[in-house]
């Protein structure tokens, strides 16, 4: 399992970013933060994916205890949980070799 404290941490920096951007900037400046923010876009939209997953499964584990809801509960939460691994595991093969990871 990814460490959420990570993820929260690279959210806050893009968030940081995303507010820094607005801001007067010297050009020097304005290159260097919008290298590091289109770097984090693409992991902060994925990060937000899995979030979102997370949620989602999170929300049919309270369903998957109605009988009648178990058997397509329980597809929905295997393709969730299949998503969820893919997700993760483009992570830890990104984190070997330093782009996710810092």
């Amino acid at each position: 399992m990814i460490a959420i404290e990570k993820l929260n941490e690279l959210e806050e920096r893009f968030e940081y970013l995303e507010i820094k951007l607005s801001q007067p900037l010297s050009p020097e400046e304005i290159k260097s933060v919008s290298v590091e923010y289109s770097e984090l876009k693409i992991i902060v939209d994925n990060i937000r994916n899995y979030k979102k997953v997370i949620r989602e499964i999170e929300d049919i584990k309270f369903i998957i205890d109605d009988p009648e809801m178990k058997v397509l509960v329980a597809e929905e939460l295997n393709s969730l949980t299949d998503k969820l691994a893919k997700i993760e595991e483009g992570w830890n093969r990104r984190g070997r070799s330093g782009t996710i990871c810092r």
